[in-house]
């Protein structure tokens, strides 16, 4: 497990955040970090909306085809907060530990 492609993913992308930053590494990764960044807070959203309101809420929010704005309590923007941090580091992992597990069948 030791060498598995998502195991060094989150070595390389530990190392590469701690050195240049977040965002910085995300670029060098070739990844887009406005999108990476959208896609991390709308998960962020979908996970505090379910936890704290329940899926009948995730239901009547994301029902229809109008975009919908959702009012966050203080709790609820300190949890979003802190899973956009933790969505962002899951999908660097992911797509490094693609890169690399592509690279390993080529070589």
């Amino acid at each position: 497990m030791k060498n598995h492609p998502l195991v060094e993913a989150a070595r390389y992308g530990d190392a590469q955040a701690e050195e240049h930053g977040l965002i910085e590494a995300l670029t060098s990764g070739g990844i887009n970090p406005e999108i990476i960044q959208h896609v991390a807070q709308q998960r962020s959203l979908r996970l505090v909306i379910l936890t704290n309101r329940g899926p009948e809420a995730m239901l009547e929010m994301t029902s229809g085809n109008e975009t919908k704005e959702v009012h966050l309590t203080r709790n609820e923007s300190e949890q979003m907060s802190q899973l956009v941090l933790a969505y962002l580091d899951g999908i660097y992992i992911g797509w490094l530990g693609a890169d690399i597990a592509s690279r390993s069948k080529t070589e």
